[in-house]
């Protein structure tokens, strides 16, 4: 899914949590959002999507990190985008923030990719793979 407006509220959204980084990218990774319903009347009571925000920390590293963003309803509308905390996270190049790559590779996978075996043993076990329909994505390396 893409929506350059939204993503620019997302940006926002991740800005505002206590990462300590600034976010660079945002790129929404679901097809579409999954709504929360009022049990008896079934009104939307808010909606969440999946995102993968490119960060640069204060020591110049870059950080890839997978947030939900939920929006409650407000009327017909939905207000801005509040961000979770991280559910994973893995470190990037910074060149490559915003280059293009089709699916979504973290945990293990993007461990794999690192040129350092240092940096691989300290990834052991650490995730899970998730893949997307998401025609953009930052690219590892």
């Amino acid at each position: 899914m893409k929506d350059a407006k939204l993503q620019k509220q997302m940006q926002a959204a991740a800005a505002k949590n206590d990462f300590g980084d600034v976010p660079l990218r945002v790129v929404i990774v679901d097809d579409a959002f999954e709504y929360e319903r009022a049990y008896l009347t079934g009104v939307i009571l808010s909606r969440t999507i999946h995102t993968a925000v490119a960060t640069k920390g204060k020591d110049g590293t870059c950080m890839v990190r997978y947030i939900q963003m939920t929006q409650q309803a407000v009327g017909k509308k939905f207000d801005a985008p509040q961000a979770s905390m991280p559910s994973d996270e893995s470190a990037i190049r910074c060149e490559n923030v915003n280059k293009e790559r089709s699916s979504v590779v973290m945990g293990a996978d993007a461990c794999l990719e690192r040129n350092d075996s240092a940096q691989r043993a300290g990834c052991a076990g650490n995730g899970r793979r998730r893949t997307s329909k998401a025609s953009v994505i930052m690219a590892k390396n």
